[in-house]
């Protein structure tokens, strides 16, 4: 029997670019800082519906890849510049949903966390949040940890 290392917690963020996901990453990378763990960011381009148009599709496709890929180096380089951590960008095409259930997948029986922002000031905690709640224990077998979009940096570094 094979003991595993629990030391080091990977943190799964899921980004879009909005402030209640800059808000989660912000979040994770200081747990992760603190408490000794990596910080990978989900970004998923989801699919085009244009089947009559596949070149307009494609181009859409594309377009889509670039701003996930800016995104995500933008928000790498502001963690790495603000709080000495640098997240790992995963860029996927897929359904959103589908990519979240993957990754937490390749994550189970290692320590891990999915990490999701909550829009401020709304009374719908979001369609993405609502499924996932409903997806732990069945196809998301690791914790999730909602972040609140108007979390201070006080809150944030009490609470890391």
């Amino acid at each position: 029997m094979t003991s595993k290392d629990y030391s080091t917690i990977n943190f799964i963020v899921c980004v879009d670019g909005s402030a209640s996901s800059k808000a989660a990453l912000r979040f994770a990378c200081l747990k992760a800082k603190n408490h000794g763990g990596t910080v990978n960011m989900l970004y998923v381009v989801e699919p085009v519906d244009f089947q009559s148009i596949s070149s307009v599709a494609e181009a859409m496709l594309e377009e889509q890849i670039q701003e996930g890929k800016k995104i995500l180096d933008h928000l790498a380089n502001e963690m790495e510049d603000n709080l000495a951590i640098r997240p790992t960008g995963i860029l996927l095409p897929g359904k959103v949903g589908e990519e979240i259930i993957k990754q937490t997948n390749q994550m189970a029986g290692n320590p891990a966390m999915l990490v999701l922002g909550v829009i401020q000031d709304s009374h719908n905690v979001g369609k993405l949040v609502a499924w996932v709640c409903a997806q732990i224990g069945n196809s998301i077998k690791l914790p999730v940890m909602l972040v609140p979009g108007n979390l201070s940096d006080d809150e944030m570094l009490a609470l890391a």
